[in-house]
């Protein structure tokens, strides 16, 4: 006979583990990279930027808009082909713009 506490354990380790790679597998699902758009913000335009609270947020909006899933998606691939700061102003100012101001970040220079 199985031993029902030993079984509910194994099925909440389970479920748990589930639970934390949710937002893993909803960034990986949605297209967008929120963790490279907030990173390059952080690193580029806004040193005291809260990479934490940007990604929670693009990550929130990404999975509650599909405009700004497009939009954000579109900055994320723009970033990965050009990773420079300089290349990222002059070749993805107009791509990652409508995502900045989505998420109340400071407009590149």
């Amino acid at each position: 006979m199985k031993n029902p506490v030993r079984s509910s354990a194994v099925v909440l380790t389970f479920l748990f583990t589930l639970l934390g790679l949710t937002p893993a597998c909803q960034e990986l699902a949605s297209g967008v990279d929120c963790s490279l758009i907030c990173d390059k913000q952080h690193d580029c335009f806004e040193s005291n930027l809260n990479e934490g609270r940007c990604r929670d947020r693009c990550n929130d909006r990404a999975g509650d808009d599909d405009r700004f899933e497009r939009r954000a998606s579109d900055c994320s691939d723009c970033i990965l082909k050009n990773d420079d700061c300089s290349e990222l102003v002059d070749r993805c100012g107009s791509v990652c713009a409508p995502v900045r101001a989505d998420l109340g970040l400071a407009q590149s220079s």
